[in-house]
């Protein structure tokens, strides 16, 4: 079973202004295997092909717009199918209740920073097909629409400067939360509120806040957890007394 989250795609899409130019390079650049490219115009975005199969001297246009759709489409039914495949596999309730919240919270995510991101405003069926999957996940297993984008709150607290890299201090949060090397825990609280926490009560080394995306990337991703000899090292919470 492969590691990749289900919306790895749209993540893709959303947060890497770079992944739409992959795509677009892909598109105008490699022939497809039963199809001969007889024109390229990237300032209007298509292509002309000639039919392999076809009787004759077919040839038809495909915009890289269609192309974009269709991939979108062909992306939303493999999310929706391993959302509903791992629901029917996942016996325990709670367990594929939390992965369907977890991925709620993503899609939400996605839809809210969109603000800013110009290469989304020129392809909008990607947001579109993102809120097509919020809208299943809402209307085929009832999910409340609290699992907001934590960006969203706000907080007026005065703030922390934290003066040390940025990644120590959410490795430390991150390992108080799920143990230090397989250990045991040292607080109980839901990830996304201690994410909250990070955001709402601390600045980084130049007094700027830390972003959402910062905090979700560090705490999701293991290459960037700060390591042993940065890392603040926690005791052995069994020898505690």
């Amino acid at each position: 079973m492969t590691n990749t989250h289900p919306l790895q795609f749209f993540k893709d899409l959303v947060e890497n202004p770079l992944a739409i130019l992959r795509i677009e390079r892909q598109f105008f650049e490699e022939e497809e295997e039963i199809s001969i490219v007889l024109e390229i115009n990237k300032e209007e975005g298509y292509i002309v092909i000639d039919d392999f199969f076809a009787d004759g001297a077919n040839s038809y246009k495909i915009f890289f717009k269609d192309h974009i759709q269709r991939l979108c489409k062909e992306q939303e039914r493999e999310v929706l199918n391993s959302l509903d495949s791992y629901v029917f596999h996942e016996k325990d309730i709670k367990i594929s209740h939390d992965y369907l919240q977890k991925c709620l919270f993503e899609v939400n995510h996605l839809i809210s920073i969109q603000e800013g991101r110009n290469w989304l405003s020129k392809y909008p069926i990607i947001i579109d097909t993102i809120a097509s999957i919020k809208s299943y996940l809402h209307s085929k297993y009832g999910l409340p629409d609290d699992t907001i984008s934590f960006s969203k709150k706000k907080s007026n607290n005065p703030k922390i400067q934290w003066l040390g890299k940025t990644n120590v201090l959410t490795t430390l949060f991150y390992d108080l939360l799920n143990g230090q090397d397989k250990g045991e825990p040292y607080i109980h609280a839901n990830k996304k509120d201690v994410m909250q926490f990070l955001i709402d009560n601390f600045l980084d080394k130049n007094g700027d806040e830390l972003s959402e995306s910062t905090v979700q990337s560090y705490f999701d991703k293991q290459e960037k957890k700060a390591k042993i000899g940065d890392r603040i090292e926690l005791p052995n919470k069994k020898v505690i007394r």
